[in-house]
Parts: structure tokens; C-alpha cells; sequence
């Protein structure tokens, strides 16, 4: 009983706070994705020229395959680990749907130090306690399962960032948005679709999320993935271990500098364009049961340059395939 008062209370609460979105109601039962209209935020900016940057990326095993490779491949740049952190937040399977009740209940949770070494005082607690922290930003995706389609973002994002905006003590906060990749051909774990069809799809929905939410920081990695099936880089399973996760070398390496260029390179004043970075498989990548299919490949001296190229390209043109 004590627990129920102290949720209810949480979500009075965060729902009074959030007056200037114009947010009604944080309760399920008075509202749906397919009614609720979605509240446009009004984006602050990435904190061009600052000496530090701390990213808290909210989201499942989607969002460790986008920071896997991050900080091997800040380590080819002039960025010091000592300057930068990128948490995760992140459960199996997440969805937006699933992070909203879990801020709403204000339970608690960690988060995990991804890149850098720039540490932030609080990575266990309460949801409230992990998120009221100095963020510069905060990243946020959809489940790949409803990534294809906006009604299903909806009420949950809006309460998300509304949640977030409260409690972030860094009041210039920017959000961001990984665009993630396309499952792809043969996985049918949701209405048949995967490849560029996918692809496709994900990519009017995080336009229509961009019009309509605001979140303008798009990190475009489905993009710069399904650039990259189109060339040499392409693998068995096209860039995943397992159909639906990246695989590990090319495909993750291909996400972090997508990532990388969108959040680091504007803050810091460089670009991936001549990184160094290469990716040889660890012992364990090539002996997870995931690589058994023969779809992780290394990044080497021969294909860094295309896997750049496909992360820029994506970048530039975050809705158009290059190749």
C-alpha cells in the first residue's frame, strides 16, 4: 500500500510539473497512443564549444549496439576520455511504453558507463534520482518492433521528455533520437516488414516524431546501416549477428561513428572523416553464439573508409540512401 501511495504521489506530481507542455494527465486510463496528440517541445541545441559533454541514452539492447564502439573511436580523435561520459539506461526489449511506467513509478534502476571516463555522482537509484543529474543530453529511440510506427511513440514520449525536463538539473538539456536500423530479410518479428521497406518506414515515422515532438537531433543510424547493406560492407545476415542486432566489428563500428559525428564532432569542433579507428574481433565476439552465423566481420585498413563514408553520408542526408 505504502508503495501505491508513493507512486500516485510521483505521478501527481511530475504531471503538475509539466503545466508547460500542456500534458492534461500522466494516467494510462485517460490516455492512449492512438488519441493522445502528440506536445511539441522546443529543442535546446548540443552545447557547441563546451569543454564536456555527459549523454544519457535511454533505450534496450539497440541503444548498447550504438554506444558499443563509441569510445574506441573517440580514443582517434583529440577528445579526452576525461572530458566525455555516455551512460545507458537500458532494459531487453524496452519500448517507449515501457520507460513511461517505469518513470511514472519512479522505480529504481542504474545506469552503465558506456564511454568516457568523466564519471557522474549518481548511477544507482531511484529513476528520479539518476535522471536529476547535469545531463548536456539525453537519447531516446522506440522499440524496433514499433519503431516503424508514430502512433505507438505517443503518450509515452511526451511524458518521457516532460519527466526528464522536470527533473534534469541542466536546464539547456538537449534531447536526441536514434533513427535505429532495419531488421533484416527473413525476420519477421513484426508484420512481415524488414530490409529497406523497413528501413523506410522508420524513417517517415522519426520525420513525422522530428515535426511533431521536436526532438531534432536525429543520431541517423538505421540510415548509415542500410547505406552500408548497398556496399562491399554488406554481410550474410546484412550487418547483424542474429537479423536483428548489430554485428559485432563493422556493424557496431558503423553506429558508433554515426552516433559520434551527431552528438561529439559538433561539441568538440572535428569530424570522423579521417578517423583511425579499426575494429579487430575480440575472442569473445568471435566466439558469441550470435557471430556463429558468420555475419561479424572486422573493420581493417581496407574497409574503414567505407564504413566512415556510410556514417557521413547518413549524417548529411539522415532520410536518403546515398547508395
Amino acid at each position: 500500500m505504502k508503495n501505491m501511495v508513493f507512486k500516485n504521489v510521483t505521478k501527481v506530481f511530475v504531471c503538475m510539473m509539466m503545466g508547460t507542455m500542456a500534458l492534461a494527465s500522466c494516467s494510462k486510463s485517460n490516455d492512449s497512443a492512438e488519441g493522445a496528440e502528440p506536445q511539441y517541445i522546443q529543442n535546446n541545441p548540443l552545447p557547441v564549444g563546451k569543454s564536456t559533454l555527459k549523454v544519457l541514452a535511454i533505450g534496450n539492447s539497440y541503444t548498447a549496439d550504438g554506444t558499443a564502439c563509441i569510445g574506441h573511436i573517440l580514443s582517434s580523435t583529440s577528445v579526452k576520455a576525461k572530458d566525455y561520459c555516455v551512460y545507458m539506461l537500458s532494459h531487453a526489449g524496452a519500448s517507449l511504453e515501457y520507460w513511461d511506467e517505469r518513470f511514472a513509478a519512479n522505480d529504481r534502476d542504474s545506469i552503465t558507463l558506456r564511454a568516457g571516463s568523466l564519471k557522474m555522482s549518481t548511477v544507482k537509484g531511484s529513476i528520479s534520482e539518476l535522471v536529476a543529474q547535469d545531463w548536456d543530453v539525453i537519447v531516446m529511440q522506440q522499440y524496433s518492433a514499433d519503431a516503424h510506427d508514430f502512433s505507438t511513440y505517443n503518450p509515452y514520449l511526451n511524458h518521457l521528455l516532460a519527466y526528464c525536463k522536470t527533473y534534469c538539473t541542466n536546464s539547456k538539456v538537449a534531447f536526441a533520437w536514434q533513427m535505429i536500423h532495419s531488421y533484416a530479410t527473413g525476420y519477421y518479428l513484426s508484420r512481415g516488414l524488414a530490409g529497406e521497406a523497413r528501413w523506410q518506414l522508420i524513417s517517415q515515422a522519426t520525420q513525422e516524431m522530428t515535426e511533431k515532438v521536436g526532438i531534432d537531433i536525429v543520431i541517423p543510424t538505421g540510415t548509415a546501416i542500410q547505406n552500408a547493406r548497398k556496399t562491399s560492407l554488406q554481410t550474410k545476415d546484412e550487418l547483424t549477428r542474429d537479423k536483428t542486432h548489430l554485428c559485432y566489428g563493422v556493424g557496431r563500428h558503423i553506429a558508433g561513428l554515426t552516433w559520434v559525428q551527431t552528438l561529439f564532432a559538433p561539441v568538440f569542433n572535428f569530424t570522423i572523416q579521417n578517423n583511425t579507428a579499426n575494429h579487430a574481433l575480440t575472442d569473445w565476439e568471435k566466439n558469441d553464439a550470435d557471430a556463429f552465423t558468420g555475419s561479424s566481420a572486422p573493420v581493417t585498413d581496407e574497409n574503414r573508409a567505407l564504413c566512415i563514408d556510410c556514417a557521413l553520408k547518413a549524417c548529411t542526408s539522415p532520410y536518403t540512401l546515398s547508395y
